[in-house]
C-alpha cells in the first residue's frame, strides 16, 4: 500500500463510517477495484483511532456536559442505556468474529448488507416524530440493529438513526444517542484488534501509512458527522438509500 492508497482509503473510512452507508462494506468494495490491502490490523487501528476522534470533536460540548454532571439522573440513565445498547454488539463481535469476518469478506454478502442499509433508509421517509423518550427496551433495540452492522454493507449509523426514528425518536435525539453508542463499539473493535498488532509493522516505514491514513479518517469524519446531522434534520436521510442500493448491484457485479 502506498500513502496515497492510505489517504484514499482513510478519506473512504472518514466517510463512510458516519454517513449511513456502510464503512466496511465500501473498504471490502474499495480493496476489490483497487487491488490493494491493509497493512495488517495496524492500518484498521489507525483508522478507528482517527474516526472516534473526529466523535469526540463534534459532540465535544454533550460528551463534557455528561462528564461534567455524572450526578444527574438524566444523565445517568444515557449511559446505562449505551452500556445496554452495546451488548448486543459485543456479544456478536466476541463470539461470531470468525464467521462476520469471512461474509464480510464475501462480495454477495456485502451487497445484500447495502440492500439492508437501503431498505431502512427508505423505511425513515415514513418515519414520525413523537418525542418519544429512549428506555431500556428501546435501547437494547437499537444495541440490536449496531449489532447487524458488524457485516460489511450494513450501515451502523444508517440501522441505528432509522432505528430511532422509526420508534418515534426525534431526529436530534437520534443522532445524539447513535454516536454516543459508536464511541464503545469503535472503541472495543479497536481494542480487539489489539492483540493482532503486528510490531514488526509498527516499527517500520509503514508508520507514516498509518498516520496519514489516522489524520485523513479524523478530517474526513468531521466533515461527514456534520453533513449527517444537516441531512438528518432537514429529512433528506432517505436519499442515501438510492446510494446504497447502487452499491449494492455493484457488489454483486464485480
Amino acid at each position: 500500500m502506498t500513502i496515497g492508497d492510505s489517504i484514499l482509503l482513510g478519506i473512504l473510512q472518514g466517510i463512510t463510517e458516519f454517513l449511513p452507508v456502510s464503512s466496511s462494506g465500501h473498504l471490502a468494495v474499495a480493496q476489490q477495484i483497487m487491488n490493494v490491502s491493509q497493512p495488517g490490523v495496524n492500518f484498521e487501528i489507525a483508522v478507528h483511532l482517527g474516526t472516534l476522534l473526529s466523535i469526540f470533536v463534534v459532540l465535544g460540548k454533550e460528551l463534557r456536559d455528561v462528564i461534567m454532571n455524572l450526578t444527574s439522573p438524566q444523565n445517568q440513565r444515557l449511559i446505562l442505556f449505551v452500556f445496554i445498547g452495546t451488548l448486543p454488539a459485543a456479544f456478536f463481535g466476541l463470539t461470531m468474529k470468525s464467521e462476520i469476518s469471512a461474509l464480510s469478506e464475501y462480495l454477495p454478502s456485502v451487497g445484500a448488507g447495502f440492500f439492508v442499509s437501503a431498505l431502512f433508509l427508505f423505511l425513515m421517509r415514513f418515519a414520525t416524530s413523537i418525542s418519544l423518550k429512549m428506555n431500556s427496551t428501546k435501547a437494547i433495540i437499537l444495541g440490536f440493529a449496531q449489532a447487524a452492522a458488524l457485516l460489511a454493507g450494513i450501515s451502523r449509523s444508517g440501522m441505528t438513526i432509522s432505528s430511532a426514528r422509526l420508534m418515534g425518536i426525534e431526529s436530534k435525539e437520534a443522532f445524539r444517542f447513535s454516536f454516543f453508542l459508536a464511541i464503545p463499539a469503535i472503541l472495543g473493535s479497536g481494542i480487539l484488534l489489539l492483540k493482532d498488532l503486528s510490531t514488526e509493522v509498527v516499527a517500520s516505514d509503514n508508520i507514516l501509512i498509518m498516520i496519514t491514513g489516522a489524520l485523513a479518517a479524523f478530517v474526513v469524519g468531521i466533515g461527514a458527522l456534520q453533513i449527517l446531522r444537516k441531512f438528518l434534520m432537514r429529512g433528506k436521510l432517505h436519499w442515501l438509500g438510492f446510494y446504497c442500493l447502487t452499491m449494492g448491484i455493484i457488489s454483486f457485479l464485480i
